[in-house]
């Protein structure tokens, strides 16, 4: 190796020891100010092809070396004062007064730039900061599926099976044995024989695989503002992805109804628009179209369901009994855990003084929670979501999949 390529390699080395601790510096911001973070995050596939979480920081200013001297004024150890007393901050000016320190570029240097996390590191990150559990697949919901695995190597097989770098290595070790192979007295030749041939034996293993299926599902009457758009999807981003977590094998659908008097199937860009024109509210066609949907496609024994609805909580009062009616159908044996979010943030006045709860007696939450106490329903939860800022959206994730106590 040249001089000049020992240089070169010294500065690959100090590059990556420098990403290495600028990595470290950026994680440790994260780690430490989480849920502002995971909000601006987004899956990806990273550099080495396996999902990564991006997140975008702001710039991490490092120290620096400046080019001159400090006034005479500021010099270290003139003027009164006591030692580690503060002197104040340094005139970023020269000596003559000309101008300021300006940004490099336009708009300084306060922009973003992107961090990379593995998805394994991110997800023990989140379960820690809320307290998080995995979901756990019903018993009778496990898919068992035959797959072909290669497991051994045999001297005999096809000729499809041939594993060459093995059957390499065997011819490599005979012709060292018996001396054809001697580098660097001999030729760099080696023969392949018969007997070195080495095959791939594949056997049938039984692959255990959870399906699961999350069904959003939302209130688009008129009485839905903005913010409810806003922190819904927010919050179904999060949900998507700690369901997926907990389901890394098998099949994973999502689905997506809205209703108003009636309820109906949509694609994922309508359920986050909001709603075009003022309906009414029946809140039990949710329910109702989530069985009509799981009945037609989705078996039970092999599925496991997550249903997710929110609403303002408001409903004709002649629809109660139905929506009840239709949810009990839904926890008894169909889904694994039925969450509701209620949401008023359009209605702020409805917010009880005296109480901690946002759902007041009359709403489908306040009708919710009775049920929960009467029913001793483990699977049913109720959460209310106060706005679409940070803490309000980790708050409902925390509720909706925080450890039993």
């Amino acid at each position: 190796m040249t001089f000049l390529e020992g240089g070169h390699m010294g500065r690959i080395v100090g590059i990556a020891q420098d990403e290495a601790e600028f990595i470290k510096i950026a994680k440790g911001r994260i780690r430490k100010d989480l849920i502002k973070y995971t909000l601006r995050s987004q899956f990806r596939i990273g550099r080495a092809g396996k999902p990564v979480i991006v997140i975008p920081i702001e710039q991490i200013e490092l120290p620096t070396f400046r080019f001159g001297f400090r006034p005479d004024d500021l010099q270290i150890g003139q003027g009164e004062g006591e030692a580690g007393d503060d002197i104040g901050p340094a005139d970023e000016g020269d000596e003559k007064g000309e101008g300021e320190k300006s940004a490099s570029g336009e708009g300084g240097s306060g922009g973003l730039i992107e961090v990379e996390i593995e998805e394994e590191e991110y997800f023990s990150w989140l379960a820690e900061e809320l307290k998080l559990r995995l979901l756990q697949p019903k018993g009778d919901r496990t898919i068992v599926e035959e797959r072909e695995k290669y497991t051994s190597i045999h001297h005999i097989g096809p000729r499809s099976a041939l594993n060459r770098p093995r059957t390499m290595k065997q011819a490599m070790k005979r012709n060292i044995a018996t001396g054809e192979y001697d580098p660097p007295k001999k030729k760099l030749e080696f023969s392949v024989l018969p007997p070195d041939f080495r095959y791939t034996s594949s056997e049938k293993v039984k692959m255990p695989l959870n399906n699961a299926l999350l069904i959003f599902a939302r209130d688009y009457s008129g009485s839905v503002g903005p913010e409810e758009n806003l922190a819904l999807s927010k919050i179904c981003d999060l949900i998507e992805r700690w369901v997926r977590k907990s389901y890394p094998n098998g099949a994973f659908e999502v689905v997506y109804i809205v209703h108003g008097t009636e309820a109906f199937e949509v694609t994922r860009p309508t359920f986050f628009v909001g709603p075009r024109e003022a309906w009414g509210t029946i809140c039990s066609s949710a329910p109702k179209k989530m069985l009509e949907i799981i009945n037609e496609r989705y078996p039970i024994k092999e599925w496991n369901i997550y249903p997710f609805y929110f609403s303002d909580g408001f409903n004709y009062s002649d629809d109660d009994e139905e929506f009840k009616i239709a949810l009990l159908k839904l926890l008894d044996g169909i889904v694994n855990l039925f969450c509701y979010g209620q949401t008023q943030m359009y209605r702020p006045w409805m917010r009880s003084v005296s109480s901690s709860k946002l759902s007041p007696p009359g709403t489908i939450g306040a009708m919710i929670d009775v049920m929960i106490h009467e029913y001793e329903l483990k699977n049913l939860v109720h959460t209310e979501i106060e706005g679409s800022d940070d803490e309000s959206v980790m708050k409902a994730i925390k509720d909706f999949f925080a450890e039993p106590h």
